[in-house]
């Protein structure tokens, strides 16, 4: 049958929330300490930094939309294994591919040393495994929806729902 409004919104509203979240990482906490970490050791080596404004601007945004594409990761896996392109199980059971690709995507969209690789890696790797979470809950309910109104049951836990958005955003910022 066809998709109700609100959940239209739902993704919507999580495609940009996701997207903002990946943004304020990558802004607040990665291009800082990135940037400081890469002069310092250009001073430490002998090298004066010297920065144009072109290249500042083009790797930024290029590091600001990959935070936030890859941020959309829980929904991504948490929608196709709910449509059932690709199990659950195969997510869980390919952990290791998974994180090998999140290394290898960000040596494509970080600078090439290995600190800044890590800092964009590694909270990739945390976001995977609680996507995995994410996924294995869509999953549950699309198939305890047949015995049971999903919409029933999250009325039912608000409280839960809320407390883990707001944990999350706590997180993300």
């Amino acid at each position: 049958g066809p998709i109700p409004r609100w959940k239209i919104w739902a993704f919507i509203a999580a495609v940009i929330l996701l997207f903002l979240g990946g943004l304020s990482y990558g802004y607040f906490f990665f291009l800082p300490v990135m940037f400081s970490f890469l002069a310092e050791n250009a001073v430490q080596s002998g090298f004066k930094p010297t920065w144009s404004i072109t290249y500042w601007t083009q790797l930024t945004f290029l590091l600001m939309i990959s935070f936030g594409l890859a941020a959309q990761l829980p929904l991504v896996m948490s929608s196709l294994a709910r449509t059932g392109i690709v199990s659950y199980e195969t997510f869980r059971d390919r952990w290791r591919y998974a994180v090998v690709a999140i290394f290898a995507f960000g040596a494509v969209f970080s600078p090439p040393d290995p600190f800044t690789q890590i800092m964009w890696g590694l909270p990739l790797v945390a976001l995977y495994f609680i996507s995995l979470g994410i996924t294995k809950f869509a999953v549950l309910s699309k198939r305890a929806s047949e015995a049971v109104s999903t919409v029933a049951i999250a009325r039912e836990r608000l409280h839960i729902i809320g407390g883990i958005f707001v944990l999350s955003a706590g997180l993300v910022y």
